[in-house]
């Protein structure tokens, strides 16, 4: 699985525009709610 280390001022959806992930599937693998936060250098896992 890979994952992305959140960067300051970003948002699961600027990641998951970047890299063409669904939110939905973000929010799943992460397991987090929709209007959670990221912390910066938190791992943010996709597939």
């Amino acid at each position: 699985m890979k994952f992305y280390v959140a960067k300051k001022g970003e948002t699961l959806h600027s990641i998951s525009q970047e890299y063409g992930v669904r939110m939905k599937s973000l929010l799943k693998l992460n397991a987090m709610k929709p209007n959670e936060e990221l912390i910066t250098g938190q791992k943010i896992f996709f597939q």
